[in-house]
C-alpha cells in the first residue's frame, strides 16, 4: 500500500460575518511575488507553486507570520508559515471563502502549534484585486495589534501506552472496516488531511517503509484521511500524526507533526517491537 499524499496540521476555523467596510485598527500587508526564506524545503518537497506572500506585523521580533496564495493541483489556495527564531515552526494551508466582490470574507482562524499546546488567533481578509491583507490579532476575542500567543488543552483519548480504542474507517471501495480486524498485528497508522503542509513532507519516507515492511504479513499501513474530520476530533486534534499499535492493541509510539524525518522514528519503533516480539 502506498501513502496518498496531500496536505495539512493542526487549523481549526469558525465562520463568522464581519461588515466588509475596513475597520481602521486593522493592520495591512501587501502581498508580493515569491516566498519567504526558509521555506524552500516546502516548495522542493511538494508540489505547490507559491504566487505570492506578505509579512504580517506580529509586534515580537521571535516571531515572523507569513500569509500567501499558491497553486496545488491547478487550484488557487491560500497558506499561512509562522517562522520562530527564523526556523520554521508550522506551514498549513488554509481555505478561505471569496464572495462576489472579488475579496475574501474575513475568517478567524485558530492555528495550533503542535506539542506546545499554543496557538495563534487571528481574522484576515484578502483584497485580490489591491492584491492587500487585512487582519488583526485575536486574543480571546479582543482584537489586538500584537500577537499573544494562548494556551489552550483538550484530553486526548487516543496517547501512547494506552489501549487503542476501536475505530470504525471506510476504504476507498466504501466497505467499513475496524481497528479490531487487525488484532494480533502491528499497525502502523497515518492521520492527514487535505491542506496539511508537514504531511506532504513525510510522504517520501513513510513510502519507504512501506517497501521496507511490505512483506511482512504481522505488519500493517494503513494511510486515513480525514476529509470529514468533525467525526474523528473527539480522539485527534493535530495534523498529521501518526502512531504504532503493538500485537496487543497498546499504542507504543504517538507522535504529532511531520517532516522528512518522521520515517526514522517510526522504523526504530517498528524494530524495537520485532525485537522484543522474538524474544
Amino acid at each position: 500500500m502506498r501513502y496518498l499524499t496531500i496536505l495539512l496540521i493542526g487549523l481549526l476555523f469558525s465562520k463568522s460575518v464581519y461588515s466588509q467596510e475596513r475597520n481602521s485598527d486593522y493592520l495591512k500587508s501587501i502581498l508580493k511575488p515569491g516566498f519567504p526564506k526558509g521555506m524552500d524545503i516546502v516548495v522542493k518537497e511538494t508540489r505547490i507553486k507559491i504566487l505570492n506572500s506578505g509579512l504580517l506585523e506580529t509586534g515580537l521580533d521571535s516571531v515572523c507570520i507569513y500569509f500567501g496564495e499558491n497553486i496545488q493541483c491547478n487550484k488557487k489556495g491560500y497558506w499561512l508559515s509562522v517562522f520562530l527564531y527564523d526556523s520554521l515552526l508550522i506551514y498549513s494551508g488554509i481555505y478561505m471563502e471569496e464572495n462576489d466582490s472579488d475579496s475574501i470574507i474575513p475568517k478567524d482562524i485558530n492555528l495550533r502549534c503542535r506539542n506546545i499546546s499554543k496557538q495563534i488567533t487571528l481574522r484576515i481578509s484578502h483584497n485580490s484585486i489591491a492584491n492587500e491583507v487585512y487582519y488583526i490579532w485575536l486574543n480571546k476575542g479582543v482584537p489586538c495589534k500584537k500577537l499573544e500567543f494562548q494556551n489552550y488543552e483538550y484530553e486526548r483519548t487516543i496517547e501512547k501506552n494506552k489501549q487503542f480504542p476501536n475505530l470504525k474507517f471506510e476504504t476507498l471501495k466504501g466497505d467499513t472496516i475496524t481497528s479490531e480486524d487487525f488484532y494480533g498485528k502491528i499497525i502502523v497508522l497515518n492521520w492527514w488531511y487535505t491542506k496539511c503542509g508537514p504531511c506532504i513532507l513525510e510522504i517520501f519516507g513513510l513510502n519507504k517503509l512501506v517497501d521496507k515492511y511490505g512483506s511482512n504479513p504481522d505488519i500493517l499501513f494503513l494511510a486515513i484521511a480525514l476529509d470529514k474530520k468533525d467525526k474523528l476530533e473527539h480522539f485527534l486534534k493535530e495534523f498529521p500524526t501518526n502512531i504504532i499499535i503493538d500485537s496487543k492493541g497498546i499504542i507504543t509510539f504517538y507522535k504529532i507533526g511531520g517532516n522528512v524525518d518522521t520515517y526514522k522514528d517510526i522504523d526504530s519503533e517498528i524494530e524495537s517491537i520485532l525485537s522484543t516480539n522474538a524474544e
